[in-house]
């Protein structure tokens, strides 16, 4: 079956504006209680969690590290459904559990872009930077708490940036290795 020069992985890319609106109104408005923090969090999760599931559905045959796409998107979809079901218990260690989270995320990013850049993909910059940057706002999340919905807003707009970079350039990535 022959792929069109455009085709995009949307389920990417809309994870990716999820994330990213999340992040907005995070950043946007901080002030909202924890406890509409944990549902927008759980609900980021939740899509992040879906759109991994997604990827590794599509990608585990082509690449060896799709294990570690599936193990994540599996981590935020659990994570993600505890945070919409019971968010006032979440909200109160909200910002440790997303801080751990979002450390793992970074380390898992960042391991994956050596992968990547192993198997001859060109877009390897972006996850080492991602991954850089997450698990420094992670590590954020456990010193800074008092700042959790501006540290939340940041690492949902960069992971919703990275879904859309990856649902946009995963395509043409792909046709270059059944080259």
């Amino acid at each position: 079956m022959e792929r069109t020069r455009w085709s995009h992985d949307w389920e990417l890319i809309l994870g990716g504006v999820a994330l990213l609106a999340i992040g907005l109104v995070c950043l946007f408005f901080p002030n909202p209680t924890l406890v509409v923090l944990a549902i927008l969090c759980g609900a980021g999760f939740l899509a992040a969690g879906v759109a991994h599931i997604a990827l590794w559905v599509r990608t585990r045959d082509l690449i060896g590290f799709a294990g570690w796409t599936l193990a994540y998107g599996i981590i935020d979809a659990i994570v993600g459904l505890v945070f919409v079901i019971h968010p006032a218990l979440t909200s109160v260690v909200l910002p440790w559990v997303a801080g751990a989270l979002v450390l793992v995320l970074g380390v898992f990013e960042a391991v994956a872009s050596f992968n990547v850049r192993s198997l001859g993909f060109r877009m390897w910059g972006w996850p080492l930077a991602s991954g850089i940057v997450s698990i420094l706002i992670g590590i954020l999340f456990f010193n800074v708490p008092e700042i959790f919905a501006i540290l939340l807003g940041l690492a949902a707009v960069m992971q919703g940036i990275s879904l859309i970079v990856y649902g946009t350039v995963s395509s043409r990535e792909s046709d270059i290795i059944d080259l």
